[in-house]
């Protein structure tokens, strides 16, 4: 016990201090419990679920190639758009974009792909981008709760409680969707005097074509086709008796074979 102890508040605070990659220091740590006889190599092995590993992976893939067509660009200019150039409103666009891409991508994907599109955005907009991130920050956390692969933690609870897809949704999305519109209440109370645009400005974004954001119009197809019968494979899977992460998996194969990129370079945008 006393060991555990050390070894897990040595590895904890060597995560805190953030000189050397989270992933290793963990790493490093779990070594040390089995070295140290905390726990037994079999035993470690058995608390490593293959299908949360797996699943990440694949919806990390499938993300990683749907952005390489400019697919979140696009959204982002033509809902900027949508709503004139406002503000407060692309603020909330924006936070809703990625509630709903962190239910079925995974949240921390999702971030990652917002992030460089709203800094961009901000900068046409001569707005400062930190609202925009911690607008966008809440609502990942948010949207990332409705589904089983929208957060680690929700595809380690369905794993180990074998709860399927769709009814974990139909359980937690209401809770979610009641959290969002709070959001947005707090996030106009909070913001709504810190992202006005100039007319300038709001004339520059609507000026601009959000054809010319997406790169490649064949994978942009392709990669939509793919994720929409993968969605539809996580709503069926409990009755095909297969995994959600196996759903992905096939998924992210399937594209990856299809679209023409090499693995290599497009697992490198895996975490």
């Amino acid at each position: 016990m006393i060991t555990a102890s050390i070894i897990f508040s040595a590895t904890f605070l060597a995560i805190v201090q953030g000189r050397i990659p989270s992933a290793v220091v963990a790493l490093l740590g779990a070594m040390l419990m089995v070295f140290f006889g905390v726990v037994g190599s079999e035993e470690a092995l058995k608390h490593i679920d293959l299908n949360v590993i797996l699943l990440l992976v694949a919806m990390m893939t499938l993300a990683e190639i749907l952005g390489r067509s400019g697919v979140f660009v696009w959204t982002a200019i033509k809902g900027a758009q949508l709503v004139r150039g406002h503000g407060i409103l692309i603020l909330g666009l924006l936070a809703l974009i990625t509630a709903v891409a962190s239910a079925f991508l995974d949240n921390v994907t999702t971030v990652v792909l917002m992030v460089p599109v709203t800094i961009s955005l901000c900068r046409v907009l001569d707005l400062n981008p930190i609202p925009f991130l911690l607008a966008e920050v809440f609502a990942s956390n948010i949207g990332g709760t409705a589904t089983v692969i929208g957060d680690p933690p929700n595809i380690i609870i369905a794993s180990v409680g074998d709860i399927s897809f769709l009814t974990f949704m139909v359980n937690i999305g209401p809770v979610t969707l009641i959290s969002t519109a709070v959001l947005f209440l707090m996030l106009y109370v909070w913001f709504r005097h810190d992202v006005k645009v100039s007319d300038e400005k709001r004339q520059s974004i609507l000026e601009q074509s959000p054809s010319d954001a997406i790169k490649d119009k064949q994978l942009l197809k392709k990669g939509l086709i793919v994720f929409a019968l993968t969605i539809v494979g996580f709503l069926i899977h409990d009755l095909l008796n297969i995994s959600p992460a196996f759903v992905a998996l096939a998924g992210a194969s399937i594209l990856l074979l299809i679209s023409g990129l090499q693995p290599r370079e497009v697992l490198q945008g895996v975490e």
